[in-house]
């Protein structure tokens, strides 16, 4: 009786932890490899407009390298990529500096991957790499747009052209940083640690770039074959000043 006793019991007390023990391997099984990423799950719907989405973005692409997801996929809206919270890749890009980059999307060792962001537009503030891929297969980048707050070069549209004058009339567009120092336009992505250079980085590259560029230093071309003007070098711009409007004079300083 005893034995039959104690044999009942061990069977209650088995048939009582079996589920629990189920529920507890269930949960001890690491996920699947590959299937989709949703990046809503990892913060980036709790993003407030304009704040930045470089964090929950990187958090779900660290999610798709370690399981070598077929996709991601990132919910309609407009997301905006600073520098601080991406990746970092050493890349050699072609007429670039090579070096360290900022990277959002690092595509890298995938066979099969799909970026489906249908309807999002990425906005990126100061020097980055939207997307990099390395050693890949198989990649669709679906329905999305890239733009920069503000542009790394100097854009506007031109208004009029004098050809008797060599002249022309252009109009910067609003979101162009630049100043006038006497004759000079400067163009400015952000202010230099030196005020007579054209040019010049200073690091760390996620704080202070600095981006200098006298239009002085300029390339022509023949608008009817798009080639570079034969002694280009030796031409120069002189630009006036109205309200909103630039007009440049071209001459030649041969």
């Amino acid at each position: 009786m005893t034995m039959k006793f104690h044999s009942n019991r061990a069977a209650r007390v088995a048939g009582l932890l079996c589920p629990v023990l189920g529920c507890l391997l269930l949960f001890a099984i690491p996920c699947a490899a590959g299937g989709w990423i949703n990046a809503g799950e990892y913060g980036l719907d709790k993003i407030q407009s304009g704040g930045d989405a470089t964090p929950a973005l990187r958090a779900a692409m660290e999610a798709c390298i370690e399981r070598k997801a077929e996709g991601l996929k990132i919910p309609p809206g407009e997301w905006h990529l600073y520098p601080d919270h991406a990746f970092e890749q050493n890349l050699a890009i072609a007429n670039n500096d090579s070096g360290i980059k900022r990277v959002v999307f690092p595509i890298d060792g995938f066979d099969g991957f799909t970026l489906a962001a249908d309807g999002v537009k990425f906005v990126c503030h100061g020097s980055m790499v939207p997307i990099s891929m390395e050693n890949s297969s198989r990649v669709s980048l679906k329905a999305f747009s890239v733009d920069w707050a503000r542009p790394f070069s100097l854009q506007g549209t031109v208004e009029a052209v004098h050809p008797e004058m060599k002249a022309f009339d252009l109009k910067l567009h609003p979101e162009v940083v630049y100043e006038m120092r006497g004759e000079r336009l400067i163009f400015r992505e952000k202010p230099s640690p030196s005020p007579n250079t054209w040019k010049e980085w200073a690091p760390p590259v996620t704080a202070t770039i600095a981006w200098e560029h006298n239009l002085q230093w300029n390339m022509w071309f023949q608008g009817g074959t798009r080639h570079p003007v034969p002694g280009e070098h030796m031409l120069a711009m002189a630009p006036e000043r109205w309200p909103t409007v630039f007009r440049f004079w071209a001459f030649s300083m041969s």
